[in-house]
């Protein structure tokens, strides 16, 4: 007498079965484990728990608090094991409310584990909530963060470069401010200081430049070499004092740099103006295949914009299109010599909420033959 299992039963039945609300999380998850037929049933009504329709259309992960429970499944959980998910048109990740940076690692170590298995993801959005840096406390007196430091760049950096790597064509990078305290920013003609002096100097805290700033700060020209974001001819960044002496960068890498196809680059995030993640943003904005860059919600003190506004001129003179919004303290003439920077713009939107320090004097607008869009305010222009 032939016997016949839950395997058997029709797929109207099976979708009876598991499509119900009373029906645990964790049990459709171990389902899916048991066989094919049920892993195709069972992991589209896992995800549908997420909001996740279509998987090979968009994946909206949500990473939360941890519980007390460590069996909790999330969606990366289902999307770690699905047989039927070789790329995704958009992926979009949410760190939400992570303080500790520690589980923001462990949970893009996940990530990395899901996306390295993908052959394409075209559009990528990064959102990070926390506002907390985790290199200013939560250390012994005497500790140093070198070791987190290097931990949280190459987690970070992982899973920036597989995203390259997987013919994405637009990058969105939004908030945080993990470890954006562990460098200190000079400059003026003191800059060039030796060590004996630096250590001696009073380096201001880049907690102090996301803030307000008073005085003028000096124009950053002629650095030695562009493509080194530590130093330039006036201005350089040293390890914070008493966070440690590594020196540790974020590097776009090789595999990355070779196959990238990234249009487009939005960032409205803190962590990319400041080492170590100041230096990937610099290396992928050299990539050819670059043609857009959006810089927005980005506040920092008036005397850091000229390094890197020259930073980004520097290396992507070649962009088409460039988008400025939501910047504070910026003074009108590093503005304008910054787009001026870019002759083969087509598009230009200088937003109404970009916060300059004096629109008085602004000169001469740059000329832009090949210009197409232009937005800005009156006074710009």
């Amino acid at each position: 007498m032939n016997q016949s299992g839950i395997n058997s039963l029709p797929d109207e039945v099976l979708d009876q079965i598991f499509n119900h609300p009373d029906v645990p999380l964790g049990d459709l998850f171990n389902t899916a484990l048991t066989c094919r037929r049920l892993h195709y049933t069972c992991l589209p009504l896992y995800f549908g728990r997420f909001g996740i329709l279509d998987p090979s259309e968009c994946c909206d992960i949500v990473f939360q608090p941890p519980l007390d429970d460590q069996n909790i499944k999330d969606a990366l959980s289902g999307l770690r094991i699905a047989l039927f998910i070789q790329s995704t048109k958009k992926l979009v990740c949410r760190f939400n409310d992570l303080d500790d940076y520690r589980l923001v690692i462990k949970n893009m170590d996940r990530l990395h584990s899901f996306i390295s298995h993908l052959t394409v993801m075209d559009d990528v959005t990064l959102v990070f909530a926390s506002q907390r840096c985790g290199c200013c406390s939560d250390f012994d007196p005497g500790e140093t963060v070198d070791d987190e430091l290097k931990k949280w760049s190459q987690s970070i950096g992982r899973i920036l470069n597989t995203t390259l790597s997987k013919s994405c064509t637009s990058l969105t990078i939004t908030g945080g401010r993990y470890m954006g305290h562990s460098y200190s920013f000079k400059s003026g003609h003191k800059a060039s200081e030796t060590e004996s002096d630096k250590s001696r100097g009073a380096f201001s805290a880049i907690k102090n430049l996301f803030g307000k700033g008073k005085q003028a700060g000096s124009n950053i020209t002629n650095a030695d070499n562009p493509t080194d974001v530590l130093r330039g001819g006036n201005w350089q960044f040293n390890r914070a004092t008493g966070t440690g002496n590594a020196i540790v960068l974020t590097s776009l890498s090789i595999s990355a740099k070779n196959t990238s196809v990234l249009r487009s680059l939005n960032i409205r995030s803190m962590m990319f103006t400041v080492p170590p993640l100041l230096h990937w943003l610099i290396s992928a904005l050299q990539l050819q295949s670059i043609e857009s860059l959006s810089l927005t919600n980005l506040q920092v003190h008036r005397k850091y914009w000229p390094a890197i506004l020259f930073l980004i001129a520097t290396n992507a003179p070649h962009l088409l299109e460039l988008r400025l919004s939501r910047l504070r303290q910026l003074d009108p003439a590093d503005i304008l010599a910054f787009i001026s920077s870019f002759p083969r713009l087509t598009v230009l939107h200088i937003g109404h909420n970009v916060d300059s320090v004096d629109n008085f004097d602004l000169g001469p607008f740059p000329d832009f033959p090949y210009l197409i869009s232009l937005y800005a305010p009156a006074a710009w222009i």
